[in-house]
């Protein structure tokens, strides 16, 4: 494989981009931050659990640099900006979960997590492909993993589990996605797949 000589910026936006505090400063430095990508011609990369919805709306309302890439929906959705300037979805990346889950298809998992008491699923473009999430109530979000886990290991079932807490409104968060998947996950596999070594992903 060869290589990209370049180096590319890869960073999270909640806390990161988009500081939890709302701190005005940051307007500024965002602009300062966007010129000098453009300038140095650095591509962008996003790495968010968002939804790409919600990701394209955080870009318009804090004014974020424009992403050459975007990896969201908690790393089981990559896309990239076509040449109309939209951001599509990567075509390998998707047949590369699906060989992971094609045993086990999504109705399974949707079948068995409505069975379990707290799970309440959430909005459809919210769900991905690869992607099924619930909301959960905070308090019960150990014992809900917990059931999770077992019916995942007990089933030998090639999805993984990713549960987290809204930083804003402090819903408990439950994700199912393909074995192994996470963001991290999706960095690593893009970097294959673009010809970044990882020295060079900032």
């Amino acid at each position: 494989m060869s290589f990209c000589s370049q180096t590319i910026l890869a960073t999270d936006l909640d806390g990161t981009l988009i500081p939890l505090d709302g701190n005005p400063e940051q307007q500024q430095d965002l602009q300062i931050l966007g010129q000098s990508l453009e300038e140095n011609s650095i591509p962008l990369i996003f790495v968010t659990g968002r939804h790409l919805q919600s990701v394209e709306k955080a870009q318009h309302e804090f004014r974020l640099p424009e992403p050459d890439w975007v990896i969201c929906d908690v790393g089981s959705t990559i896309c990239r900006r076509n040449a109309t300037g939209k951001l599509e979805p990567l075509h390998e990346y998707a047949k590369h979960q699906h060989e992971i889950v094609k045993a086990c298809p999504r109705t399974d998992i949707l079948q068995h997590a409505s069975k379990i008491p707290g799970l309440r699923e959430q909005e459809a473009f919210k769900q991905g492909p690869y992607k099924i999430s619930f909301y959960a109530d905070q308090h019960q979000l150990h014992e809900i993993e917990q059931k999770l886990l077992e019916f995942l290991e007990d089933q030998q079932i090639p999805w993984s589990l990713i549960c987290s807490v809204d930083p804003f409104n402090g819903d408990g968060l439950v994700d199912l996605l393909p074995q192994n998947i996470s963001k991290a996950y999706a960095l690593k596999w893009w970097a294959e797949f673009a010809g970044y070594e990882d020295s060079q992903i900032v």
